[in-house]
């Protein structure tokens, strides 16, 4: 199986399972109120201080970790102005890897 396929069908799972994490924890107030472009202190009021606060390597800014009902894994990502930039059911270091990925895709052949 190729890169490209194998990363295809990991990106298909992590669709189908983020969408039953969303509806899971839709009522939790960092799922439900949070939203791209609100500020850090925004966000501290509705879920309160995070685990863990680390900077973000690939784009400049921080991104804080929290643990939906003592479990699941989510994070906030801010830019360098402190306003959200991402969100979602991953911890700080599974996003920046994913960002990483993003921004710099592997590109088979070209020999």
């Amino acid at each position: 199986m190729s890169r490209l396929s194998f990363l295809g069908a990991g990106v298909l799972g992590c669709v189908a399972a983020c969408t039953n994490l969303s509806s899971t924890y839709r009522d939790e107030p960092l799922v439900a109120q949070v939203h791209k472009g609100m500020s850090i202190e925004q966000v501290r009021q509705i879920g309160g201080e995070p685990l863990r606060t680390s900077p973000r390597n690939v784009s400049p800014g921080s991104c804080d970790d929290y643990r939906l009902s003592g479990v699941q894994p989510y994070h906030v990502a801010f830019d360098a102005d402190g306003r959200v930039a991402a969100r979602g059911f991953i911890n700080c270091e599974a996003f920046e890897r994913a960002d990483y990925q993003r921004l710099h895709p592997v590109r088979e052949g070209g020999y």
